[in-house]
């Protein structure tokens, strides 16, 4: 869902902006690790990219200012994860279902 693309993101921005962008990588790549459906797997990747971008572009704003640019980013709906690796994804944040 869009929902969970923007948690996923936004997850990922609060992780380096409160620690630190590197750990951000890793903590939430290896949190995907056991995720066994690709399309989810290959979709959580990928929005959890998207929140670092923001932040490593913003580093000085707010939590709160971070969320309203996470608000108003381009959401894409997607049916394979073949979609999602396309460059014309490549600073969308992706979901599978619209509920």
């Amino acid at each position: 869902t869009k929902a969970d693309a923007f948690r996923h993101a936004y997850w990922n921005i609060l992780l380096a902006k409160r620690i630190n962008i590197n750990w951000a990588y890793q903590f939430s790549t290896a949190h995907e690790s056991e995720t066994t459906d690709e399309l989810d797997k290959t979709m959580d990747l990928h929005n959890n990219e998207i929140g670092r971008y923001i932040y490593s572009r913003n580093r000085v704003l707010s939590e709160s200012d971070l969320s309203n640019i996470l608000k108003n980013w381009t959401y894409n709906r997607v049916g394979t994860a073949e979609q999602i690796t396309k460059s014309k994804y490549s600073k969308i944040l992706v979901y599978v279902k619209e509920f």
